[in-house]
């Protein structure tokens, strides 16, 4: 230590109350900064969904009047209505006017989304198709190609007259303020902030000044068109969860549903909507931001990502399957559950969690479980033990800790997954990127050469399926609002255990017990790889996962 840095450490401490007095101020200005109080609901307008008569002419409502359900059979697909049939339990046209018929009153049509360029592609198409409106809700939308693309969309939509209203949490939206700003500042179109930052620039601080509120985020995913239409899953709106983004691609799953859930679904949107923590965009954002141009579909007209999608749209025999009644819904009972919006609150007692775990105490033979984070804490490590020691077959696929992309997570998992092996329970975790050579069956969930599992599903008895936004873990469970279909279809059912045996037998390491110590089987290789730590992650990979494992951390993974 030099001369200039001994007199400036002496300096220092001399004055060290001058310097904590300082640092105390500054601690205060940041406070003052992040300006955490919600603004007065004074003024708020509600609205609910558009329904009934108001869209019975549009041509989605036309489309889907051309389809006939069947309540004889779970496996019994859409015919045409020109189809001529001799079963009697063959419902007359499907008309949304006639919701009470006891033959189709309680059923939806259910058309599973096999890939992420088919899911953007079914938005796009269906955004196009909106006459009256659009519902979306969305825990995040990022302003990449696919998101800029159906911005783009959604404004076409509004010059056209159809009512938009977007609710977007705003926990993901950092520098997305212009382009909502813009969507926002059409007639047509609504956009509020579910949980909103008041500080637009320091967020962090807010995290730090206002945890408790701002811990709790709505996770849900919906988009409904017309009130006709609705898809419903875990697929948020980015290039990763569409197949396209050069890095990491998210397995995942979705459903388009028409029917009777649809209008459920509109429910509860508009109990989100005018839930008291969202606020319309011009209460939260108040500097103006120069405009987006949305007229165009991407700010760069030659990104191969745009082109791609682009590609994937005209290509897309959706809209003709649609027009002419071949699109293969699955028609079943569907019921939605849902977490209520004053769970971010702490104002509510029942949560979605009590409604899954209702669902899988009726698990008769067996129960397979598709989480991308799984961290079943205590309550739900005794519960499938508890299932398990009744002779139900547990099957549970989750990410490995190389393609988790969340670190901590696995830091959570890890601490349950021997207490489930030595039940019995079969556990899988995906592999870090695909190599099985082929398929023998069409997936439900798609992966890239790099990819991450997302999809968050079970089944049980091979009867019945959730589909939705849930995770297995303490903050789906307790802290974020989550939402879901469980649908009635044993056709479904199996193909989802079809497609989850295929991803457990060939893009899964088998993770079991040998001498009381875990191992993994790597059944995609000849001969069978067999791994004694976390396949192919690093040294340091591990030491990091296994240092959060003694933090006290898991209430908020």
């Amino acid at each position: 230590m030099d001369f200039f840095e001994t007199a400036l450490w002496a300096v220092m401490w001399d004055n060290k109350w001058v310097l904590f007095w300082g640092l105390m101020a500054l601690l205060f200005i940041l406070v003052g900064i992040a300006n955490h109080s919600l603004p007065s609901r004074e003024g708020i307008q509600t609205s609910k969904h558009i329904g009934g008569k108001n869209s019975q002419a549009t041509p989605l409502a036309q489309y889907l009047a051309q389809f006939s359900a069947s309540t004889s059979s779970q496996d019994t697909s859409i015919q045409p209505t020109n189809t001529q049939t001799t079963n009697s339990n063959v419902s007359s046209v499907y008309d949304y006017e006639h919701a009470t018929d006891p033959d189709i009153g309680n059923l939806s049509g259910i058309y599973p989304i096999a890939s992420g360029r088919n899911a953007l592609t079914v938005r796009v198409l269906l955004t196009k198709l909106a006459q009256t409106s659009l519902d979306l809700q969305y825990y995040m939308w990022h302003d990449d190609a696919s998101g800029r693309l159906l911005f783009h969309e959604i404004w076409k939509a509004a010059e056209r007259g159809v009512r938009v209203r977007l609710l977007i949490d705003d926990n993901n939206t950092s520098g997305m303020d212009a382009v909502m700003q813009t969507l926002d500042s059409h007639p047509n179109i609504e956009l509020r902030l579910f949980n909103p930052f008041m500080n637009r620039t320091f967020r962090m601080i807010g995290y730090i000044t206002a945890l408790k509120r701002l811990n709790h985020r709505m996770h849900n995913k919906s988009f409904t068109v017309d009130n006709h239409a609705t898809i419903v899953g875990g697929r948020n709106i980015g290039d990763e969860y569409f197949d396209i983004d050069a890095g990491m691609n998210f397995a995942d799953l979705d459903v388009l549903a028409v029917g009777s859930i649809v209008t459920k679904v509109s429910d509860d949107f508009d109990r989100y909507w005018n839930c008291d923590l969202s606020y319309p965009l011009s209460m939260i954002v108040t500097k103006q931001h120069a405009k987006v141009d949305l007229t165009q579909a991407g700010a760069d007209s030659d990104d191969e990502r745009l082109l791609t999608y682009q590609e994937c749209i005209s290509n897309s025999d959706f809209m003709q399957q649609l027009s002419n009644a071949t699109l293969s819904f699955e028609w079943a009972p569907v019921n939605l559950i849902s977490d209520a919006p004053e769970k971010a609150l702490d104002r509510t007692e029942k949560k979605l969690l009590d409604d899954i775990s209702a669902l899988m105490d009726q698990t008769r033979q067996a129960l397979t479980i598709v989480s991308p984070y799984f961290i079943p804490a205590k309550a739900g490590t005794q519960q499938l033990s508890r299932l398990a020691k009744n002779g139900i077959d547990i099957h549970i696929l989750t990410n490995s800790l190389t393609a988790n992309d969340v670190l901590a997570v696995h830091s959570g998992y890890i601490r349950y997954r021997l207490p489930l092996l030595k039940q019995g329970i079969k556990m899988f975790e995906l592999k870090p990127s695909k190599r099985a050579t082929h398929r023998t069956r069409d997936p439900y969930l798609t992966s890239s050469s790099s990819s991450s599992l997302h999809a968050k599903t079970f089944s049980i008895d091979a009867k019945r399926l959730f589909i939705g936004s849930f995770n297995f873990d303490p903050r789906s469970a307790g802290i974020n609002t989550e939402m879901g279909v469980v649908i009635e279809s044993a056709n479904l059912a199996r193909q989802l255990e079809d497609t989850i045996e295929d991803w457990t037998s060939e893009l899964s390491y088998v993770v079991e017990l040998n001498n009381e110590q875990i191992q993994w089987l790597d059944h995609g290789v000849d001969p069978t790889g067999t791994f004694r730590c976390e396949p192919e992650s690093s040294w340091h990979q591990r030491l990091l996962v296994k240092a959060m494992y003694y933090l006290p951390i898991e209430h908020f993974l």
